[in-house]
């Protein structure tokens, strides 16, 4: 939050500590929301901040102030998203999906308006949290009332019905990210209510919450991230106090994970 970013070499031996550029066009000094950095195929680094999405050239260790190449139209920004075909998607507090097909396309927005719904409910939907691609100009985002898809071609972003009717909570929960996982299943993180594993093709769909009576459990039902690593292990990052903890397959529970050693488990933003 302190508007740098720290980028480590592969083995941890090598860290370079990048600040935004005051000097530049952004106005009043950028905060980085760290839950989401990404390089595209060109070197470039994208990763957001509350003054929009920052785009970087390639990066140079040596480098310690660099300027953004360029800057979103939405201001907040929760997520983004670089695909291998060079297409970009950025999702917004309360301003829905911003998307262009490369890096020199203009900008398509995506955002619901059903007034009926009211007011708080169209926040909430076009409140982007997290974005997965799932084919050429579609992505499945998670937002604050549920998970939805965008489709760009179509110009429409709506509630995936098929997912909401799994469980309950899938069509309404408030979702903090996505992470597709093998044969079809997904993970999805949400706020308060826990973690979810589901497969639309098979019509199933897991649950998972903290239980104080089990070791083996979520630290935490405020999840805030998660990732598969390239061993197909998911890292769960979690809010106030749960830290990061990591779910084991072979025994279907989850180990809590201190971020450094003697270091209390505190938040985990990004990972």
């Amino acid at each position: 939050w302190s508007g740098h970013l720290r980028v480590a070499s592969p083995d941890g031996a090598s860290v370079a500590r990048l600040f935004i550029d005051r000097s530049t066009a952004l106005g009043p000094p950028a905060t980085l929301v760290t839950r989401h950095a990404t390089v595209d195929d060109e070197g470039r680094l994208w990763f957001a901040t509350s003054h929009g999405l920052l785009a970087f050239l390639p990066i140079d260790p040596r480098i310690s102030a660099l300027a953004p190449v360029t800057l979103s139209p939405a201001s907040q920004i929760y997520s983004a998203m670089v695909g291998e075909d060079g297409s970009v998607a950025i999702g917004s507090y309360r301003d829905g999906l911003h998307a262009k097909s490369s890096y020199a396309d203009g900008w398509n927005r995506l955002y619901q308006a059903a007034p009926a719904r009211g007011k708080q409910h169209i926040e909430a939907e076009n409140t982007i949290t997290d974005i997965e691609a799932i084919g050429e100009g579609r992505y499945l985002v998670s937002t604050y009332h549920g998970i939805h898809e965008a489709n760009m071609a179509a110009n429409r972003m709506v509630p995936r019905a098929d997912i909401a009717a799994l469980h309950p909570l899938l069509g309404r929960a408030h979702f903090m990210a996505l992470e597709p996982d093998t044969g079809g299943w997904w993970w999805a993180a949400s706020w308060r209510r826990g973690l979810f594993h589901f497969n639309i093709e098979l019509g199933r769909c897991e649950h998972y919450q903290h239980d104080p009576s089990e070791a083996g459990s979520l630290p935490i039902d405020q999840l805030l991230c998660l990732l598969i690593d390239r061993d197909g292990r998911l890292w769960i990052g979690c809010n106030n106090g749960g830290g990061l903890c990591r779910y084991r397959r072979e025994t279907n529970d989850f180990e809590r994970v201190a971020l450094n050693p003697g270091d209390a488990l505190g938040e985990a933003f990004g990972v």
